[in-house]
C-alpha cells in the first residue's frame, strides 16, 4: 500500500506503533463488552473500562498515519506515482477539481490508511504466535513441515510464494491454525435484506445479524474433531492440499470479506516457512505455554504472552 521502508531513525516510533496497535486490539470493545453495553461508564471508570488506553492508542495511530498522509500530499508528483497513496491523492485532486468535495478528502484518506495498515502489523503477528503455540504442542506437525520444506526448498535459500503451491502440508497447517484460533470470533455486522426465517427463528427485514465465526469453526457437525489441531483435514487422499475441503471462514465471507486476505495468507506463509526452515521452537527449562483455553478477548483474540527459544537448525 505504501511500498516504503521506514528509516532506521524511526525504529523506536515503529516499535511504539506496534505496541499501541496491540494495546488497542487487546482492549478494544467488540460486541457486548462493558463500553458497548454501558458507554456512559467511560466517564465514571475511564481506566477500568479501558477507555483511557483506547483513547491513547487511537490518538497515537491517527497521529502516526496522519504524518504519512501529509508527507505524501506535500511531496506528490503527478508524473511519478510511488504507491497506492499517490493514486488516492491523484483521484482526490481530480474529484476536487470537478467540484466533488464530499468524497476523497483527507479524513477519509487517513481512515482508509489506518483501516488497511492497522491489521497488517497486529493480526498477522498474533496469528503466527498462535500457530507456534500449536507447533510446540504438536511437534510431529513441526517435523513434517520442516521435512517438506527441506525436500521442496532446501536450505540454500528462503522460501518464496512460488513454493506455496508445492508445500501442501505446510499450507494445510497454516489453514488449520487460522481455523482453530479464530482471530475475529464475530464477523462484521450484516443486515437482513428481507423478512426471513432461520431454524424456526423469524428475522425481520433490516435486522442486524452478526455471524459467529468462532462457533462455526468449533462445530462438530462440520469438523468432527474441531478441538484437535489436524492439518490433514485439508488434504486429499494423495496428500495434496484440497481447497474443496477448506470450508473455514477466518476472513469472513460475502461482499464484506476481509480486504487483506491475500496479503495475510502470503505473509503467514512466508513467515511460517522461513521460521520453520531455519529454527526449532523450544521452551526454556521451567517455562510453560499458557493455557490455550484462555485467551485475551478484544477486537481480536490474542494469546497471553509467553517466552520462546529459537534454536538454529543444523
Amino acid at each position: 500500500m505504501m511500498n516504503e521502508r521506514r528509516p532506521r531513525s524511526e525504529q523506536a516510533e515503529v516499535l511504539q506503533l506496534i505496541k499501541m496497535g496491540m494495546q488497542f486490539q487487546r482492549n478494544g470493545d467488540d460486541y457486548g463488552k462493558m463500553l458497548s453495553v454501558m458507554p456512559w461508564i467511560r466517564y465514571v471508570f475511564p481506566k477500568t473500562s479501558c477507555y483511557d488506553i483506547l483513547t491513547e492508542s487511537n490518538k497515537f495511530l491517527f497521529e502516526y498515519f496522519g504524518k504519512i498522509v501529509d508527507q505524501h500530499i506535500a511531496t506528490f508528483d503527478e508524473s511519478s506515482e510511488r504507491n497506492f497513496l499517490d493514486l488516492y491523492i491523484k483521484q482526490m485532486r481530480e474529484e476536487h477539481d470537478a467540484g466533488q468535495t464530499d468524497v476523497y478528502y483527507r479524513a477519509q484518506f487517513l481512515m482508509g490508511l489506518v483501516d488497511f495498515a492497522f491489521p497488517a502489523f497486529t493480526a498477522i503477528g498474533v496469528q503466527v504466535t498462535f500457530l507456534i503455540q500449536y507447533l510446540l504442542l504438536y511437534p510431529e506437525v513441526t517435523k513434517r513441515i520442516q521435512a517438506e520444506i527441506d525436500n521442496v526448498v532446501g536450505r540454500g535459500r528462503l522460501p518464496t510464494l512460488e513454493d506455496r503451491k508445492s508445500l501442501h502440508y505446510t499450507e494445510a497447517a497454516i489453514r488449520e491454525g487460522l481455523r482453530i484460533e479464530t482471530l475475529v470470533p464475530s464477523d462484521v455486522p450484516h443486515r437482513a435484506m428481507e423478512d426471513t426465517e432461520l431454524l424456526g427463528y423469524k428475522i425481520p427485514k433490516h435486522t442486524i445479524v452478526v455471524p459467529s465465526l468462532y462457533a462455526y469453526h468449533a462445530d462438530e457437525r462440520v469438523w468432527g474433531d474441531p478441538q484437535k489441531f489436524r492439518p490433514e483435514r485439508f488434504l486429499d487422499e494423495n496428500r495434496k492440499l484440497s481447497l474443496k475441503k477448506d470450508v473455514s471462514l477466518p476472513f469472513g465471507a460475502g461482499k464484506r470479506l476481509c480486504a487483506g486476505e491475500t496479503f495475510a495468507r502470503n505473509m503467514l506463509f512466508l513467515l511460517t516457512t522461513s521460521l520453520c526452515q531455519n529454527f526449532n521452537f523450544v521452551l526454556a527449562p521451567g517455562d510453560m505455554l499458557p493455557d490455550l483455553s484462555k485467551n485475551l478477548n478484544g477486537l481480536i483474540t490474542t494469546p497471553y504472552d509467553f517466552w520462546l527459544q529459537l534454536e538454529e537448525r543444523i
